[in-house]
């Protein structure tokens, strides 16, 4: 029967099964019990236990909380302390240290236009200087 997709789709394709897999998780151990559907998903980690952070909602007369705890706290605060952190605070936090790096960049930016800026001016003046002392050997014969 011939090969409809090569070994190495198949290959591919086993291991992006696995992955999906591995994200549904376990519910003893939490590992990828929770998908990436949330933006700080996966990549905001306790500086204590080493745990990824979850989201968790709660209300209150305002209304809808959106919180980010760590996984171990949420299920036993005994074993970590780490408090719960509103999503609006890690949304600031992120914001201001993109400014932060935007301002880095913008001033590293300015100074290659600079450099770059000075040495097109040296190649024009050399290039006018080439040009002056190819004419005075044209005008001295």
């Amino acid at each position: 029967m011939p090969q409809i997709i090569t070994k190495e789709i198949y290959d591919l394709t086993q291991a992006e099964i696995k992955r999906r897999s591995e994200m549904r998780g376990n519910s003893k151990t939490n590992d990828g019990r929770y998908s990436s559907k949330y933006p700080f998903s996966k990549k905001i980690v306790c500086g204590e236990c080493g745990e990824n952070y979850r989201r968790h909602a709660y209300y209150n007369k305002e209304g809808q909380i959106r919180t980010w705890v760590c996984a171990r706290h949420k299920t036993s605060p005994s074993d970590c302390h780490q408090k719960y952190i509103e999503e609006r605070q890690i949304e600031e936090a992120l914001l201001e240290a993109n400014n932060e790096e935007s301002v880095k960049i913008d001033k590293e930016l300015d100074k290659l236009q600079g450099q770059m800026l000075e040495l097109h001016k040296r190649r024009i003046s050399k290039t006018c200087n080439q040009n002056y002392h190819s004419n005075q050997l044209f005008t001295k014969t």
